[in-house]
């Protein structure tokens, strides 16, 4: 190799990683935002992703030795379900079903990386997510009331669901943007408080639309742990003084908002048949949750699970349980490990809602909103849902950063801590 050419290709490289670092933002953007439409396959979030790694490839990333956890918990998930699926007669929707699981884990790993790099990426995530859940709420209404004659596109079962396949994900998926618009509520100015309502009110509309009950409730219990964890982390009384008034304010709008959208006669009937905690789908020993109740001890007897998607053909249906399936669809290995990523994760989530960082409110956003939805896992399965994994990316990149923040800030703190006892 020439002198000329051994100096061309280190321009080269520093010349792509620069474009690489511009592309990013950008990039990292409009992925979250296509995590909106999710009713076509595959999504547009799925084309990002693949852009979005590229790019953070090229640009180049240390990697924090913590995400060695959470890449560890969720190999080992998927070689679960990789040997299951081997050692069971399986075709290729399960091997698709694996496939899929395994792309879903990598995008948590790569934005864990993309935001500990970087933490003040968050507000980029924020803005993305609020652009999207906006767009899908307001589908969600147009097609619920028939607006442009979109009904059959935007509603299942005279629920809305947006750009979504079903309603039960949608609603969730509405939840975290409403957090951040409440904390923007809660600190902006006037000019923002109204702009920040008028954006929330039509997604918590489409929220109440969806009649998902588990929406409804991980809204409830998510805005119940986000006021609590500011309350609870507030040097300031004023601040916290603002917290309680702005939360019985918010609790007034929301009644308001519930009573006038129950005055419409086709949303009361439907909100007073799903407002049941137990519908008739549900219980006795057929219902899903009797099901449940027979497939885990019969799981006992079977270390390789059913096989990816198999229990549906054993029980007729999906075992509405994130972590059943876990050991149903990926064997002992992939349920043990499954429950171990969850446990990590709201550990790591905790760990950073409650340190003192400059990103400490986007921590506590996410880990109201994580807790709830490991929660909510248990009746419901989400371990294909992308914003479940944009959430365990966003704890873990958080965590690593709020680690971060806490070593190079060490220092200081004993400087200080001197000079005062010194004196």
């Amino acid at each position: 190799m020439t002198a000329a050419a051994a100096t061309v290709q280190p321009n080269t490289l520093r010349g792509l990683r620069y474009l690489a670092g511009r592309l990013l933002p950008l990039s990292l953007w409009l992925t979250i935002f296509c995590g909106a439409f999710a009713f076509i396959e595959p999504s547009p979030y799925e084309y990002g992703f693949i852009a979005l790694t590229i790019i953070a490839a090229l640009r180049g990333m240390a990697i924090p030795p913590v995400l060695i956890v959470p890449t560890l918990l969720l190999a080992l998930f998927n070689f679960g379900g990789m040997a299951s699926m081997a050692a069971i007669d399986s075709g290729m929707d399960q091997v698709k079903f694996i496939a899929v699981s395994g792309y879903l884990a990598l995008t948590a790993i790569i934005l864990a990386l993309i935001i500990a790099e970087d933490p003040r990426r968050m507000a980029i995530v924020k803005s993305a997510y609020i652009a999207a859940a906006l767009v899908a709420a307001l589908a969600g209404i147009a097609g619920y009331f028939d607006i442009g004659g979109l009904y059959d596109l935007f509603t299942e079962n005279a629920r809305a669901r947006g750009t979504f396949k079903d309603p039960n994900v949608m609603g969730p998926f509405l939840i975290l943007p409403t957090l951040f618009l409440a904390h923007d509520i809660l600190r902006g100015n006037l000019r923002k408080v109204i702009v920040s309502a008028a954006i929330l009110a039509p997604i918590m509309i489409a929220i109440l639309l969806s009649f998902s009950r588990g929406a409804w409730g991980h809204t409830v219990v998510s805005f119940a742990l986000f006021g609590w964890l500011l309350f609870s982390t507030s040097r300031s009384t004023g601040d916290r003084a603002r917290i309680v008034f702005t939360a019985i304010g918010a609790v007034f709008a929301a009644v308001a908002l519930i009573a006038a959208m129950l005055s419409v006669p086709k949303v009361a009937d439907l909100f007073q048949t799903r407002a049941h905690l137990v519908q008739y789908y549900d219980g006795g020993e057929m219902g899903r949750f009797g099901k449940q109740r027979y497939a885990i001890p019969d799981l006992i007897k079977h270390p390789n699970g059913y096989g990816a998607m198999k229990f549906r053909t054993k029980f007729g249906e999906d075992p509405h349980n994130v972590y059943v399936n876990a050991f149903a669809s990926y064997g002992w290995l992939g349920g043990f490990t499954y429950a171990a990523f969850i446990a990590a994760t709201l550990f790591a989530g905790a760990a950073a809602a409650l340190r003192r960082t400059t990103f400490q409110a986007y921590a506590i956003a996410v880990f109201s909103v994580f807790s709830v939805l490991a929660l909510l896992g248990f009746i419901i399965d989400t371990d294909h849902w992308r914003h479940f994994y944009l959430l365990c990316g966003a704890t873990w990149g958080l965590f690593a950063a709020s680690m971060r923040e806490m070593r190079s800030s060490a220092p200081e703190t004993i400087r200080k801590n001197r000079l005062s006892a010194a004196s």
